[in-house]
């Protein structure tokens, strides 16, 4: 199955089950619940088999174990993303320990365990500085943060894909050239190039269209999400710009703590990859030449 299979049945699930809470859930109960992002499954249930409590709880508890899948699939990655930038010594400490496994259990226990307390720090410093639920600051928070990073692989893919396709070029046309000062034939040149259009389909799978239309869709997302909707309480229903103003603040905290996050990743990447780095040869460069200029004045005193 490739990728695009995958991005199609994700679309049809995902538009189904929106039909199905939609069509199911009465529009007044939508609206006048300020919780039901939380209790949309519940509720949805509960009017699918008639009010009926046991039957909704049961479905519900399915839907929870669901959760905890995702959950688990998520810290299961995410420490794995831990190990892969421990092994290329983005940690300049605790790289070695960061990336070692546990024989006996086959997982990586110290990744786990640096992911279990920054996980804590957010939700203990981060979540309990807002007035919104954690639930729902959590939620768009890692949605967000998600798409930033959809966006830049699917920007990504198009200049992999610009780059491998020029460099291959490059290489055919020297190929060739070569060929061509040997022997005159130009059918070879045909056929070369006909091959080289042929590899460019089994390296990248995706339809530039698609990939267009993620990327529109990302950019959509990231752009649209500060619109959003406030109103005044029900004890202030004429409230002006300071009552709407924090409300308006507490729904883009996430959007706020998302970039905010993104610019210390970036600014620890650049650290540890370009300045630390070149700290760390401009003296590795420094002690050779030492070395190499007391061994010469070695040699010229023997000599």
């Amino acid at each position: 199955m490739t990728l695009l299979d995958h991005l199609r049945d994700n679309i049809n699930i995902n538009l189904l089950v929106n039909v199905a809470f939609i069509s199911v859930v009465p529009q007044e109960l939508i609206i006048n619940n300020s919780k039901i992002d939380e209790t949309i499954a519940a509720e949805f249930f509960r009017q699918l088999f008639g009010g009926n409590e046991t039957i909704a709880r049961f479905f519900t508890f399915l839907v929870v174990l669901s959760v905890m899948g995702t959950a688990a699939v998520d810290v299961w990655s995410g420490s794995r993303v831990i190990v892969a930038a421990a092994k290329s010594d983005f940690f300049p400490k605790y790289s070695r320990e960061l990336r070692n496994w546990n024989e006996r259990f086959n997982t990586p226990i110290n990744a786990l365990l640096a992911q279990f307390i920054w996980c804590s720090i957010l939700m203990i410093f981060v979540g309990g500085s807002f007035s919104i639920s954690s639930f729902v600051l959590f939620s768009n928070f890692a949605s967000y943060s998600y798409w930033i990073f959809y966006l830049a692989t699917g920007i990504g893919l198009l200049l992999i894909r610009k780059r491998s396709k020029n460099y291959k070029m490059k290489r055919q046309l020297e190929k060739d050239d070569e060929e061509l000062n040997r022997s005159n034939d130009r059918g070879t040149n045909s056929s070369n190039l006909k091959l080289l259009s042929r590899l460019e389909e089994k390296f990248f799978k995706v339809p530039l269209p698609v990939a267009g239309i993620f990327i529109l869709g990302g950019v959509f997302i990231l752009i649209f999400s500060f619109i959003v909707n406030v109103k005044c309480p029900d004890d202030k229903p004429n409230c002006g710009e300071d009552v709407l103003g924090p409300l308006r603040a507490q729904k883009l905290s996430p959007i706020v703590l998302s970039y905010g996050f993104l610019f210390v990743a970036l600014l620890s990447w650049y650290f540890f990859y370009y300045w630390w780095d070149t700290k760390k040869k401009q003296q590795e460069a420094a002690v050779m030449r030492i070395a190499a200029d007391h061994d010469s004045m070695d040699s010229q005193i023997n000599s």
